[in-house]
């Protein structure tokens, strides 16, 4: 929500099309209106089925909560990504190298 009005307004001025603080706080809003891809909620929700899920997203953890309804899957674990920070939000282990079992690492995140 507070990069995607930056982003607008930069893209406008290079393409040299006038776009009003409105339009641009408009645009970074819209990503709750935005749709999941037709076929990710169907294939998380069979996924969910075998495996744990964890989000890592690029957007902020409000706007994820709209896409997150759409996608009608609850996460095990993760979040949403903070926009004004410079670290990333959730730390994942490196890959195992034996048997994965309930002593492997799982992703932590910070609150």
């Amino acid at each position: 929500r507070d990069l995607l009005p930056i982003v607008y307004k930069r893209l406008a001025e290079e393409w040299g099309v006038v776009a009003t603080a409105e339009e641009c706080t408009a645009y970074g809003e819209s990503v709750k209106d935005w749709p999941a891809f037709a076929d990710s909620a169907e294939a998380l929700r069979y996924l969910k089925q075998h495996y744990k899920l964890i989000i890592l997203s690029n957007v902020d953890n409000k706007s994820f909560s709209f896409s997150n309804k759409k996608l009608g899957v609850d996460f095990d674990a993760g979040r949403a990504s903070r926009l004004r920070s410079s670290r990333l939000p959730c730390w994942l282990p490196p890959e195992p190298t034996g048997p994965i079992s309930a002593a492997t690492p799982t992703a932590s995140c910070r609150a």
